[in-house]
């Protein structure tokens, strides 16, 4: 549906009431909870019968711990599980360390079975925060069949779960991993100060259509760590285990309001003390589908939103970095107009905090990618250009109205984007 040059005035007129947004705060998450200041419990949830093999012929289970906070720990098999291992919730064990340990495992008194190495959380974070929201939780799940010398053990991973709502307060950064696969993807910002914040990554989208096999991972990330230095960090392997202190921390970037808008890549550099690094990186010819561009990179920009992080005044560093530098190279496949998304429709009358309608709106679905993405567009280049007259006087015809709310689009969520990816196959036009 085309939306006249008048339709795209009042649409502005209207965000010209929008209230700037605000940063929003990493806070810091505990994995273990202290119980005394000598102590500290963890929840160790156990999958199925998973442990069925430490509780056999009646052995006694056994805590052995270590770390760089324990001057002198138990001798192999450790201590008993009495007083240290709380077995009454079959489903949830609380197992109670020493204060400054790092690792520990479950054993059967040495006789042959354990699980994997467990490390706490706390002691990955190494004093940096976790982003709010994200909730770390220790898991036991069936033995390990894979060769190496952890064959047979009951597998141990850390599962982080984060709940929170994308808004304003957040943008989204992206990042091809270049087969960096294994173990948990975060990036970390405010490098240098004494806020160090690691964010999980919020998710992997298939950047190609359905089948495809190459999948980026997405961060969603604060303002706050806007204008600080970053670095992108992976976990050895999904317990949080590595190596090494540096091998799987890249160089420091800043982090700015244009950058956030590209798309990043890992590479191993033959200097130590980075042996994987991350740089900022340029499409190639029709590498991103129209439905991974729909559904994943356009719907974390807020339509109606005046802002170079988030929102419209991003609208033409959208297009040169995702779709097209020249209107010659074009880096998506498919057509953006047979995108279908979901966002909300444009009030009648301006409002007083953008946060809060977008929440409320009423919700005009059928919209597709391309009319979103030429509705940002032009409202970045028609930026302050109309008049709270002239919103009065259009909004004052219904007409006008219904228009205005088919083309001029609030995003409501990320939520259902798995949704979206039966497209035809055929190449992307202007």
């Amino acid at each position: 549906m085309k939306v006249s040059k008048f339709g795209l005035l009042v649409a502005l007129g209207f965000m010209a009431g929008a209230a700037a947004f605000t940063m929003g705060k990493g806070i810091e998450v505990a994995a273990a909870d202290e119980t005394s200041t000598d102590t500290v419990t963890i929840d160790l949830n156990i999958k199925g019968d998973s442990v069925a093999s430490l509780l056999e012929e009646g052995d006694e289970l056994h805590l052995y711990y270590w770390g760089s906070g324990i001057t002198e720990g138990p001798a192999w098999p450790g201590v008993s599980a009495e007083g240290s291992i709380d077995t009454s919730d079959a489903s949830c064990w609380k197992v109670t360390l020493p204060a400054g340990a790092s690792y520990f495992l479950i054993n059967d008194g040495g006789q042959g079975n354990q699980t994997q190495d467990i490390r706490l959380f706390d002691d990955f974070l190494g004093g940096r925060r976790l982003v709010d929201g994200v909730t770390p939780t220790y898991w036991l799940d069936g033995t390990v069949d894979w060769e190496g010398t952890d064959k047979g053990k009951i597998r141990a991973y850390l599962d982080l779960k984060r709940e929170y709502s994308y808004s304003p307060d957040y943008f989204r950064y992206w990042l091809d991993r270049n087969g960096q696969e294994a173990g948990t993807s975060f990036l970390v910002y405010g490098l240098g100060t004494d806020e160090e914040t690691m964010v999980p990554a919020s998710g992997y989208a298939a950047i190609g259509d359905p089948g495809s096999s190459e999948y980026w991972a997405y961060f969603d990330v604060p303002v706050e760590a806007i204008g600080t230095e970053y670095s992108i960090r992976f976990s050895g392997d999904d317990r949080m285990n590595e190596p090494a202190a540096n091998c799987c921390e890249t160089n420091q970037l800043t982090m700015t309001s244009d950058t956030i808008h590209k798309i990043h890549r890992i590479s191993w550099g033959a200097e130590a003390p980075w042996p994987i690094q991350v740089s900022e990186g340029t499409l190639s010819e029709y590498e991103i589908s129209a439905s991974f561009f729909g559904n994943y990179v356009l719907t974390s920009y807020f339509t109606c939103l005046p802002s170079e992080v988030n929102g419209y005044l991003a609208a033409s560093e959208l297009r040169a970095n995702w779709i097209t530098p020249d209107d010659t190279t074009w880096y998506i496949h498919n057509e953006l107009s047979t995108v279908t998304i979901d966002d909300y429709a444009v009030a009648s009358s301006g409002v007083e905090d953008y946060y809060d309608y977008y929440l409320t709106a009423q919700k005009v679905p059928g919209t597709n990618a391309q009319e979103k993405m030429d509705l940002m567009l032009s409202l970045e280049t028609l930026h302050g250009t109309s008049s709270d007259a002239s919103v009065t006087a259009f909004f004052s015809e219904p007409g006008n109205v219904a228009g205005v709310a088919a083309g001029a689009l609030v995003l409501l969520s990320l939520a259902g984007f798995s949704l979206f990816f039966l497209l035809r196959r055929k190449k992307h036009s202007a």
